[in-house]
């Protein structure tokens, strides 16, 4: 039996979330009373791939079985700018990356994300905007800033008032486990 290596890693607290960037080949044995989710991804410059898992979803403590499906996420964001619009390049400091696969934001890019799929999976379609709920018929949901987002958006935030300065869409594609 191999050699146990106990790693340890800053951990931050980002939008309501602990994180920690481990950058070796590791185990990850959770000996705390939480359900804890890992994922792994894979960074360079200019984009990022989540790395496949086998979960039927976040948080799953059991295997995933036939017939499955998963809905993986990827949101867009984008900043209003007086006389110029929305736009992405309008992102500015503490705001998130025009892509996060984060639900608070975080751990962005500015290049849509690679979604791998995991062996014994197939996509059961392309990406497609969310466009139901509390969002315009575009799939915005509206914000003074990027603080205010939650998902699923809350009442109102479909419609652009006049203190909103950030906008942010949902990006959905289903796979199904084989």
């Amino acid at each position: 039996m191999g050699k146990i290596a106990r790693v340890r890693a800053p951990v931050l607290l980002a939008g309501g979330q602990y994180q920690a960037r481990i950058r070796s080949l590791c185990q990850f044995i959770n000996s705390t009373d939480m359900v804890l989710e890992v994922a792994l991804l894979e960074e360079d410059d200019s984009s990022w791939t989540v790395l496949p898992h086998t979960a039927s979803s976040p948080g799953s403590q059991r295997a995933a079985v036939v017939g499955d499906v998963v809905e993986e996420e990827v949101f867009e964001h984008e900043r209003y700018m007086p006389l110029r619009g929305w736009s992405p390049d309008h992102l500015k400091g503490l705001d998130p990356h025009r892509y996060s696969r984060q639900r608070n934001g975080s751990r962005g890019s500015d290049s849509f994300p690679k979604v791998l799929l995991p062996q014994g999976w197939e996509w059961e379609g392309p990406w497609g905007i969310e466009a139901h709920g509390n969002v315009d018929a575009d799939g915005w949901a509206y914000a003074f800033d990027p603080t205010q987002f939650r998902w699923p958006p809350t009442v109102g935030a479909a419609i652009k008032k006049a203190h909103d300065f950030v906008r942010r869409r949902r990006f959905v594609r289903k796979r199904r486990r084989i």
